[in-house]
C-alpha cells in the first residue's frame, strides 16, 4: 500500500476536500467556519476561482498507489519574495458568512491574519494553512 504525494489539481478539489471534511466532520472547527453546514457545491466554486488566483498556494494530496483514492491532503503558502503576502495581505476574514456568524468568525481569523502579517510580512516563509487524512483500511 505504497503512498505517492503530488501536486493536486483543480479536477481534485472535490474528492481533496472529501478527506479535509471526513478528517474533520466532529471537530468544533468545522461548526464555526460552518455553521449551517458546508455547501459543498459553493465552496468547490470558491476554492476553484482561489486556486486559480492564488501566485503562493501550493497543494497537495496523498493517494494510496493502490486504490488511487486520495487519503491525505495540505494546502502550504510558501512567499519566495519578502512582502509577497498575496492572500494573507487583505484576507477579508469569513466573507462566506453573513452577520453574527462572520462577525464570530472574523473575531478569531483577522486577528490571526494580522499577526501572520506583523510577525512574517517582510519576511521570506511557508505556513501550512490546511492538511488532513483519513485512516486506510488495510
Amino acid at each position: 500500500m505504497p503512498l505517492a504525494v503530488l501536486p493536486a489539481q483543480i479536477c481534485d478539489i472535490d474528492a481533496v476536500y472529501d478527506v479535509y471534511f471526513k478528517a474533520f466532520e466532529h471537530e468544533p472547527v468545522l461548526g464555526f467556519l460552518f455553521p449551517g453546514g458546508v455547501d459543498r457545491k459553493a465552496h468547490a466554486e470558491a476554492t476553484k476561482q482561489f486556486w486559480n488566483v492564488d501566485p503562493n498556494g501550493y497543494h497537495i494530496k496523498c493517494v494510496d498507489t493502490d486504490t488511487g483514492k486520495i487519503v491525505g491532503m495540505a494546502s502550504w503558502d510558501i512567499y519566495w519574495k519578502p512582502g509577497d503576502e498575496g492572500v494573507w495581505k487583505n484576507p477579508g476574514g469569513a466573507f462566506w458568512l453573513e452577520g453574527k456568524d462572520r462577525e464570530k468568525a472574523d473575531s478569531v481569523l483577522v486577528p490571526i491574519f494580522n499577526m501572520h502579517e506583523k510577525l512574517l510580512g517582510k519576511h521570506r516563509h511557508v505556513c501550512k494553512s490546511s492538511g488532513a487524512s483519513i485512516h486506510r483500511s488495510s
